[in-house]
C-alpha cells in the first residue's frame, strides 16, 4: 500500500510541474506577451524541439547517474523556471520580456523532459512488486492523467483570475514541495534488478 501511494505521488508531482500547461497553452502565453500570432506559433515549435533534445539527453543520463539526484535536479530547475516566469510577467511589456518568458518556458520544458518525464515513467515501471505491477501501474497512470486534467483545464481561468505572476508563482511553490516529496519518499532503483527491488 505504501509503495502504491509513492507511485501515485510520483505521478502527481510529474504533472504538477505544469509541463502540459506549457505544451497546451504555449501559443496563447507567448501571444499574451505581445508577440504576434505567427511568431508565437513559430516559437512554440522551439518548445517541441527542446522537449525532444531533453528527452534524448535524459535517456542517456539514466545509464550513468542515479535516479534520485536526477529527479531532484529536475524539480529544482522547474521551480526556478516557474519563478522566473512569475517575475517576468511583472516587467513592462517589451521584446525583452517576451523573450525572457520564452526562455523561462524553455527552461521548464528542458528540465521536465530531461530529468522528470522519462524518469517518473521508468520509476513507476520499476518500484511495484510483480504481483501488483499491472494493477498498480494502472492506478498510478490514472492518477497521472487525472492530475493533468485537473491542472490543464482550470489553467486559463486561473490566469485570468489570479494573473500570470501568481499562477506561475504557485507552480514554483508546488514544485519546491515536490523536491521534498522526492527527497523523502522516492526509492533509488538504478543498478538493482527487479527481484532485488521487490
Amino acid at each position: 500500500r505504501r509503495i502504491l501511494w509513492i507511485g501515485c505521488g510520483l505521478a502527481t508531482v510529474q504533472q504538477a510541474t505544469g509541463i502540459n500547461t506549457v505544451n497546451y497553452y504555449a501559443p496563447t502565453i507567448l501571444e499574451s506577451t505581445g508577440l504576434g500570432a505567427s511568431a508565437s506559433l513559430i516559437l512554440t515549435v522551439t518548445v517541441g524541439v527542446i522537449a525532444i533534445i531533453g528527452t534524448v539527453i535524459g535517456i542517456i543520463l539514466l545509464g550513468f547517474i542515479n535516479r534520485r539526484p536526477l529527479i531532484i535536479t529536475g524539480f529544482i530547475g522547474v521551480a526556478a523556471g516557474h519563478a522566473v516566469l512569475a517575475v517576468s510577467f511583472l516587467l513592462p511589456e517589451s521584446n525583452f520580456r517576451s523573450y525572457l518568458i520564452l526562455a523561462a518556458m524553455l527552461l521548464v520544458v528542458f528540465f521536465v523532459q530531461t530529468f522528470i518525464g522519462t524518469l517518473v515513467w521508468l520509476l513507476l515501471s520499476e518500484i511495484f512488486p510483480m504481483t501488483i505491477r499491472g494493477f498498480a501501474m494502472g492506478i498510478a497512470v490514472f492518477v497521472l492523467w487525472t492530475v493533468n486534467a485537473a491542472i490543464s483545464f482550470p489553467f486559463p481561468p486561473l490566469v485570468a483570475t489570479l494573473g500570470a505572476t501568481l499562477t506561475f508563482g504557485l507552480f514554483a511553490l508546488i514544485n519546491t514541495g515536490s523536491i521534498l516529496f522526492v527527497a523523502k519518499f522516492a526509492p533509488e532503483t538504478r543498478g538493482r534488478s527487479l527481484e532485488e527491488l521487490e
